[in-house]
């Protein structure tokens, strides 16, 4: 039951009691039928808060409150985003017939920078909504038209005035190169081999590329 706090009061004791009796009596009509069933809530707010505001039941809280799963907000667990975006990318491409490959290195990159005030749900519609506007595969373009901008994206780096387009080109690329690999890395713990799993690349490749953007 998503965002058991939303509930009435009427429907509260309802609730509640079905759970003592462990028996609900359907809709139209007048046989009780028992239950044997597994109750999980969630809720955005704190249960605790609520029932000391007078806005949920005491007593349907300690029927519910037998174990707890506390869930960070998902820009506090990145190793959650990329894997989860894939997920979203699979069931909409399986839900509208489509064939959206992967993420650009890009958009994957944006994706770990942004902060996610929505959690999984606004990753998921974002996602989606990227899908649709997508041909083959997911670019930044596609996000940022569905996304406001990344609150902690990482800046460009100064370019030197008197480069040229190819040099500048080349520091960008390296510039983000560097912020992805940052980020993976952070994502798997520091563990190397899942990073390089996830880059797609050998361990030798991402080692070698360590060095040379000077990441610890």
């Amino acid at each position: 039951m998503d965002e058991v706090t939303n509930l009435s009061p009427a429907t509260q004791m309802k609730l509640l009691r079905s759970l003592q009796e462990r028996r609900i009596l359907p809709l139209g009509s007048t046989n009780n039928v028992t239950t044997d069933v597994r109750i999980i809530v969630a809720s955005n707010a704190v249960l605790e808060h609520e029932v000391k505001a007078g806005r949920f039941r005491d007593d349907l809280f300690h029927r519910l409150n037998e174990f707890k799963i506390y869930l960070l907000p998902l820009r506090e667990r990145p190793e959650d985003i990329l894997p989860l975006a894939e997920r979203f990318r699979r069931e909409t491409n399986a839900e509208l017939h489509k064939n959206v490959s992967d993420f650009s290195a890009e958009a994957r990159s944006y994706l770990l920078t942004y902060d996610w005030p929505g959690n999984v749900r606004e990753l998921r519609n974002t996602v989606r909504r990227a899908v649709l506007l997508s041909a083959n595969t997911i670019e930044l373009k596609h996000l940022r038209q569905v996304l406001a901008p990344a609150t902690s994206a990482p800046q460009a780096p100064e370019i030197p005035p008197g480069d040229g387009l190819h040099a500048i080109v080349q520091q960008m690329s390296a510039h983000l190169e560097k912020t992805i690999i940052e980020h993976v890395l952070k994502a798997t713990g520091g563990n190397k081999s899942q990073a390089a799993k996830r880059l797609k690349i050998g361990y030798k490749t991402l080692y070698r590329k360590l060095k040379e953007y000077n990441i610890a």
